[in-house]
């Protein structure tokens, strides 16, 4: 493919010379293909193209991954690198089914999807690659990336989040931004309850969109950790979640039985010293609280009888307020 030459005449000759002014990256001139309405399609200098660090799907290989796969040990970026090798096989032996996407960027051109078919044509030592260039940055990059990646594969909880929010930051730069969790709904297709987890984590504490950017959390866990005010306990419940101590459920009822449960931090004259936790008329809304807290069902309780049920509430109670005033 790299010693192709294509002879053209007539509208196809003005066109190819025309390209010749403008295809020049690096010192190096792109082979012209042909020519569609939106870009132009050209085989262009593999080395001349550089990866989108801002995408929000992430490979994660290198070239020296793809040289030496052995030394590859987690078993999900294996099988990205043994698929790219593949693919490098076959890109040796049969011509290129699909162009890449590029935009120029200064001196180089800049990649916009196809990143699998780039490292494939590294790794078969190809010269040049089809591409469709593009001649500016689209607009709606960002935009454009994600609803591409969500078509093509799952993306990560981290990697989603990344590129929600480059599709809001891109949109506040072109001066269109997204407002609310229902337009940012209909910009990228989340369903109506998907969007507003997502804005609530976008919007929510840096701390909480860290975490989960970070892979140390999930979703649900983040959403639940926004509404949290106090930046102490929200970095507990954060931490509780992180290391899978109970469900997202669990974790939200333990917490607010211990706030019922805990001493005021301030008394103030002329009101209660203690909290009233209200009451039920059911036990087996006791007992479900119990042993949702205790992480057990307690023992030696006469679940049919309301005093005894009472009793053994209280003393859960009294254990927590030890355990929160020993921290």
């Amino acid at each position: 493919m790299s010693g192709m030459k294509l002879k053209l005449g007539g509208k196809a000759a003005r066109i190819a010379a025309a390209q010749q002014h403008t295809d020049l990256i690096g010192q190096q001139v792109a082979t012209p293909v042909r020519r569609n309405e939106f870009a132009d399609i050209a085989h262009i200098p593999v080395d001349s193209v550089r990866p989108d660090h801002d995408q929000s799907r992430r490979l994660g290989v290198t070239l020296e991954m793809l040289r030496d796969p052995e030394s590859v040990t987690d078993p999900a970026l294996r099988a990205k690198v043994e698929s790219i090798i593949q693919l490098a096989d076959t890109m040796k032996s049969a011509d290129q089914r699909n162009p890449i996407e590029v935009y120029r960027d200064g001196g180089v051109y800049r990649l916009l999807s196809g990143e699998r078919r780039w490292w494939a044509a590294q790794v078969a030592g190809l010269e040049r690659i089809a591409a469709k260039i593009l001649p500016d940055r689209p607009t709606e990059l960002r935009l454009k990336q994600l609803v591409e990646n969500v078509q093509r594969e799952d993306l990560t909880t981290p990697e989603l989040f990344h590129g929600l929010r480059a599709v809001v930051e891109e949109a506040a730069a072109n001066e269109a931004p997204i407002t609310g969790a229902i337009p940012l709904g209909q910009r990228v297709g989340l369903s109506r309850t998907a969007a507003f987890r997502w804005w609530s984590v976008l919007t929510g504490p840096s701390d909480v969109s860290a975490a989960l950017e970070a892979g140390h959390i999930g979703l649900r866990a983040a959403e639940a950790a926004v509404k949290i005010a106090d930046p102490e306990e929200r970095a507990a419940f954060v931490e509780q979640a992180r290391q899978s101590e109970g469900s997202v459920e669990d974790l939200t009822a333990r917490r607010k039985i211990m706030e019922a449960a805990a001493p005021p931090k301030k008394a103030q004259r002329g009101r209660p010293k203690s909290i009233a936790l209200g009451s039920v008329r059911s036990q087996s809304v006791a007992r479900y609280v119990m042993t949702k807290v205790l992480g057990r069902e307690p023992a030696d309780v006469n679940w049919d009888d309301p005093k005894a049920v009472t009793e053994a509430f209280k003393a859960m109670l009294k254990e927590l307020e030890k355990e929160l005033q020993t921290k």
